[in-house]
């Protein structure tokens, strides 16, 4: 974690007619007015602590982090108001109230998600560019990986999972030792060690969000965005767009690049150590990267 006292803070909650959402406002340290970069967490039902080593790109531009609703420190929210749209509006609402003129967006995993159908709804509304973080746009190619993911486990985890999963059994104690075998490999990566920014985001996540989005883990799409299906919007993006992810995501390669392919002279990487977060396994390599398609922009 990056020592917070290199930059100028504020924070606070921005209310809009599902309730308050709470944002940090990191400035820039740097005097050179480059262009404000706004930040999705994951999940759904993550919180800004679970992307906050992306606290380096305020090296030079400000940054602004949020717990979307439903998750951090931010209001609960009710399961009928638990869609896309409701996130949409959220991210609309604290754009606003931030008097932001331009922008560029960055999502992560669900994030990529919520930054798409921003921009298709909202699409004259000051975004510059948009990163597409270990993108998911079509749940069915995400669950095809994820099937494919899961026989690469021992025969033994394949197993306990799909028992688990076709009797219901997804919140047991073997169900979750099971998924971790698999989060090891392809989400949080081989590497993985906690830090006190990710202790702290497991313990604000809306769980209930996750699982009422989504569905009881990251290969198992039973939630409302089980039937997420925009890759035929791909095309319609006219801004500068960056597609990247790890060698051994979730969100695959195969995926990332495909998506990439639809979007007329968008740019690919691939992180070489990395699973699903290499925002923390190659956190320096990330930032430059992401920095470097940011900068040429403004």
């Amino acid at each position: 974690m990056q020592i917070l006292d290199q930059h100028h803070e504020h924070f606070g909650y921005i209310k809009h007619r599902f309730g308050k959402t709470f944002y940090r406002y990191i400035k820039a340290k740097s005097e050179k007015k480059r262009t404000p970069l706004i930040l999705m967490h994951g999940g759904p039902g993550s919180s800004h602590w679970s992307i906050y080593s992306m606290i380096g790109f305020a090296k030079d531009r400000d940054v602004i982090f949020y717990d979307q609703i439903g998750s951090g420190f931010s209001d609960k929210l009710k399961k009928s108001q638990m869609k896309t749209e409701t996130f949409v509006e959220e991210l609309n609402a604290l754009i606003k109230s931030l008097k932001l003129k331009k922008f560029h967006l960055l999502g992560h995993s669900w994030g990529t998600m919520l930054a798409l159908d921003y921009i298709l709804k909202y699409p004259k509304s000051g975004t510059k560019s948009i990163v597409f973080s270990s993108p998911c746009v079509s749940a069915t190619l995400w669950q095809k990986d994820a099937d494919r993911l899961l026989t690469t486990l021992p025969k033994k985890v394949q197993n306990t999972i799909h028992r688990l999963q076709k009797h219901g059994r997804t919140t047991s104690p073997q169900y979750k030792q099971a998924m971790d075998v698999y989060y090891r490999k392809y989400v949080v990566g081989a590497t993985y060690k906690p830090t006190k920014e990710r202790l702290v985001g497991s313990a604000l996540r809306g769980e209930d969000v996750y699982t009422t989005m989504w569905g009881p883990s990251e290969f198992c799409a039973t939630g409302k965005l089980r039937t997420y299906e925009n890759v035929r919007f791909l095309s319609k993006l006219k801004i500068p767009t960056l597609f990247t992810c790890g060698k051994m995501d979730e969100a695959t390669p195969v995926a990332t690049k495909f998506y990439a392919s639809i979007v007329k002279n968008s740019k690919y990487h691939e992180f070489k150590k990395s699973a699903h977060v290499p925002h923390y396994t190659e956190n320096r390599e990330y930032i430059r990267i992401i920095s470097s398609f940011l900068n040429q922009l403004d």
